[in-house]
């Protein structure tokens, strides 16, 4: 409900984001971009009429402050909140550090701004003091790291993860943060130092909240049941909004694995060590219910390995229902049930104890897996295909050590958004540079249907970048197709010529590790011939890592899959050139893409049309945009997939770009492009 305008900040947006407005007089050198203008205005208009909006702002437009401004003068006219939802932590970062600030300093009236981290971000002092007490018999914490955790909780105002001097081990951090099944809330000692509560204090008095959008989600669930995390709020701005959709499924499935229940399980007693929460109680029939536990844990997922590795690996996991057998669930449930005993046995002053609340913890735990292994194994018919989960085994973690994860995922994560967001919210707006695989408000059709968002405003803007003096499109015209065994050679060969003129680094993007390696091989020689780096996306190496080590090089050559289509910020002569090996549509074996597709084909419509082809055109852009990230960057793009060129659906993806000097390599030569026409 909407609170009548009662203070009216004197904030005009047309003037503000003019070339004399508050901006202008901030920065100087500040270029007006009609772009952001005409996206604060809209979302000025959508917050005062309670509207849902979707925009799609390019590269450049300057959408942080066009989002911020609007936000946090709704808030503070109307005396409501708003929140600001980022994917990555990289945009947090910026705009907590950054852009918020410097509004701050550009507006006229005083707001509160502050970011919201999930409870298990933060220090519990309790639970850290129970861990020195306990610490020779808890775990093997490493020397010295409790006592350094004691000193920094001592001295900091935050108590958050991210701002501890070193990283503390799994099995220390687990024993000390902050949990929602394990706080002892006014009861506690330590409530008026505790770091979560202070934290959720200063959001109280903020009229804007920065948060990543797994929080917001957690948030929106807590709501439908009546509970929350974070304070009350009205408008939601939703940025990087074409990860909403990967953010739900991965929020509303199931994903559990072996390392995480037996991490648990060796938590609570460890025979070898002799070390864990149970090594205090002298209750033989206690531990052989964990013993009995963990033997099934180790029974159960050798049977998930086997199966895997023997029956679904051609399947990419996917798992049906009874192709497992649960002997662990109710090996779990055993040991909760006795948990649970030996806590209701405690004495009233006994209930009281941190011990308490540790044996609390743990059942809540338990019973989460028990639900989780349960639900997978029997995967429960759902009451119609809309609520289907579609269910897979993912294989991760090292050679040694394998990880093998239960995963599911609804097949239709916007029903579940609409209900939770969009039904509950008038005002959601949601941006990226990335929302649309066509012009015109249909373009945005594609997206709006993945979220669940029915009834909405739309803005398409272009970028502030001079794309057509700045970049140049090449398509190659002749290689083969990249089904074909003749591609890999032969998109080497033609890209050696590129790189040798990008005059600065070649970022190659591929749809899969395969064609990555054999790639790799074949460019290796060359590159070492030509004093040319190769940096290959590989296990052992974070992306981060790889992007640093790629800009501190000379003309270097990047090589990635899909984590790089987007997120990846190389300005300058770091990046040249962005190859794109072959138009990225979604591997079609993966169980969630072969459930979207069933569901398609069972409603009567094509898949490649309405699903494959509008995925693949959106992943396209995200590749482009990689090239230009600032004003003066300039650049190649190549595309070595000829289907651009010689199928019905190539002129899609280069109609989408912004307008740039395009040509099509045929013979040698290039030949300018006119994406009207085609071979």
């Amino acid at each position: 409900m909407k609170v009548p305008f009662e203070t009216e900040p004197d904030l005009d947006l047309e003037s503000f984001f003019s070339d004399s407005g508050r901006i202008a007089r901030l920065l100087p050198g500040y270029e007006q971009r009609p772009g952001q203008k005409e996206m604060a205005l809209k979302l000025e208009q959508c917050f005062e009429q309670g509207r849902h909006t979707v925009i799609e702002a390019g590269t450049g437009t300057g959408k942080s402050l066009a989002y911020i401004v609007p936000a946090v003068k709704y808030a503070v006219k109307s005396g409501v909140k708003a929140v600001i939802s980022t994917y990555t932590i990289n945009l947090q970062e910026q705009l907590i550090n950054q852009d918020i600030p410097f509004t701050a300093r550009a507006v006229d009236f005083e707001f509160k701004a502050g970011i919201a981290k999930g409870r298990n971000n933060y220090i519990c002092k309790r639970r850290l003091h129970y861990a020195l007490e306990n610490k020779k018999t808890l775990f093997d914490a490493p020397p010295g790291e409790l006592a350094e955790l004691k000193q920094w909780a001592e001295t900091t105002n935050d108590g958050s993860l991210s701002t501890i001097p070193f990283n503390p081990s799994p099995s220390v951090w687990d024993a000390v943060k902050s949990e929602h099944g394990n706080c002892k809330g006014r009861k506690c000692p330590h409530r008026k130092e505790c770091f979560y509560s202070k934290a959720r204090k200063e959001l109280e008095q903020c009229e804007l909240i920065v948060l990543n959008h797994s929080l917001l989600l957690s948030d929106l669930m807590l709501r439908s049941r009546g509970a929350s995390i974070l304070p009350s709020y009205e408008a939601v701005v939703i940025d990087e909004a074409h990860n909403l959709q990967k953010a739900a499924e991965d929020h509303f499935g199931i994903n559990i694995s072996n390392n995480a229940v037996d991490f648990t399980l060796r938590g609570l007693y460890d025979s070898k060590k002799r070390k864990g929460l149970l090594a205090q109680f002298d209750d033989e029939k206690l531990k052989t219910k964990l013993k009995n536990s963990r033997k099934a844990c180790e029974v159960f997922f050798k049977q998930v390995e086997s199966y895997y590795e023997h029956t679904c690996r051609e399947n990419n996991g996917k798992c049906g229902p009874e192709d497992l057998t649960d002997n662990l669930s109710v090996e779990l449930k055993e040991l909760r049930l006795a948990l649970s005993n030996i806590r209701e046995k405690f004495s009233e002053e006994e209930k009281k104890s941190d011990t308490a609340e540790e044996l609390r913890r743990a059942v809540e735990r338990l019973s989460a897996f028990e639900s989780d292994i349960s639900s997978f194994v029997q995967q429960p018919k759902a009451a119609d295909d809309e609520n289907r989960h579609i269910y897979w085994i993912e294989k991760g973690g090292k050679k040694q050590f394998p990880r093998y994860s239960l995963r599911s995922a609804p097949i239709n994560a916007g029903k579940d958004l609409k209900e939770c967001l969009f039904d509950k919210f008038e005002s959601v707006a949601l941006t990226s540079a990335t929302l649309s695989c066509s012009s015109g408000k249909k373009g945005f059709s594609f997206f709006a249907g993945n979220v669940g968002l029915e009834e909405y405003d739309s803005l398409m803007l272009g970028s502030f970048f001079d794309y057509k003096k700045n970049v140049k499109v090449v398509a190659e015209a002749d290689l083969p197709e990249p089904s074909s065994p003749d591609f890999v050679p032969a998109a080497a060969q033609a890209l050696k010529g590129w790189i040798a003129n990008a005059g600065g680094g070649t970022l190659v993007l591929f749809t899969s590790y395969y064609m990555l390696k054999n790639f790799a091989e074949e460019l290796e020689y060359w590159a070492f011939e030509n004093s040319r780096e190769i940096f290959m996306q590989q296990k052992g190496i974070s992306r981060t890592r790889l992007v640093e080590n790629f800009k501190n090089s000379d003309s270097g050559i990047l090589l990635g899959t899909e984590s790089f289509w987007q997120g990846v910020d190389l300005p300058g002569d770091a990046l040249k050139c962005v190859a794109i090996m072959r138009l990225p549509f979604s591997v079609p074996n993966h169980p969630l893409t072969q459930g979207k597709i069933e569901q398609i084909k069972a409603n009567g419509q094509n898949p490649f049309i309405s699903f494959q082809l509008p995925s693949a055109i959106i992943r396209f852009k995200q590749g482009f945009g990689r090239l230009i990230r600032r004003k003066t960057d300039s650049g190649s793009v190549v595309i070595l997939d000829s289907r651009v060129m010689k199928k019905f659906y190539g002129k899609k993806f280069l109609e989408v770009l912004p307008e740039c000097s395009m040509f099509a390599k045929s013979q040698g030569q290039l030949h300018p492009l006119n994406i009207n026409q085609r071979e």
